[in-house]
C-alpha cells in the first residue's frame, strides 16, 4: 500500500483517523503535512512482549509494518527542515518479515517464552511502503532493519 492507495478503514478508530486526516488538509490557518505511521517500537517496546507465550494467534504470514522511535523523530524533523507541507507520508521501516519469524526471533532475543501461531486460516495482512519518504524527502532510516 502507498500514499495513493485509496484508504477505506474498517475499524471505527481508522474511520475516525481518516476523518482527522481530511479536517487538518481542509484547514487552510496552518500548513500540515500527514504522518501514517506504522506500530511504534524502541529499546523498550517491542509487541513480543504483549505476544509472548500467548497461543492461537492470528494472521502469522501477514507483513510487519513497525517503525522504531528514532526514525519517527528523524522524519518529523525532516519534514519541518525541507519546509515539507501538504503531504502524506505512510512511516514504516521498509522491512516487512511476516509475523511468525519476526515475533518469533523478538522472543528468542528477550528470552520470552516463543508466542504460538494459528496456521489454521489464511493470513489476512497488507505490506505499507514509505517509498515517498525516501524518494521526496530523501529520508535513509536509522533503523531500517529493526
Amino acid at each position: 500500500m502507498t500514499e495513493h492507495t485509496i484508504p477505506d478503514p474498517d475499524t471505527e478508530s481508522g474511520k475516525q483517523l481518516l476523518e482527522c486526516e481530511k479536517k487538518l488538509q481542509d484547514n487552510f490557518h496552518f500548513e500540515t503535512t500527514i504522518l501514517r505511521f506504522g506500530g511504534l517500537i524502541c529499546e523498550d517496546r517491542n509487541p513480543i512482549h504483549f505476544l509472548a507465550g500467548r497461543t492461537n494467534i492470528e494472521n502469522p504470514n501477514a507483513p510487519i509494518n513497525l517503525i522504531h522511535q528514532e526514525d519517527c523523530i528523524g522524519i518529523i524533523l525532516k519534514i519541518i527542515e525541507s519546509n515539507c507541507w501538504g503531504e502524506t507520508f505512510n512511516a514504516v521501516a521498509p522491512f516487512h518479515p511476516n509475523r511468525e519469524d519476526y515475533y518469533t526471533e523478538k522472543a528468542i532475543e528477550y528470552k520470552l517464552e516463543l508466542p504460538i501461531f494459528d496456521h489454521s486460516k489464511p493470513s489476512v495482512g497488507k505490506t505499507i511502503l514509505s517509498d515517498k519518504l525516501e524518494n521526496v524527502l530523501k529520508y535513509q532510516f536509522i533503523k531500517g532493519s529493526l
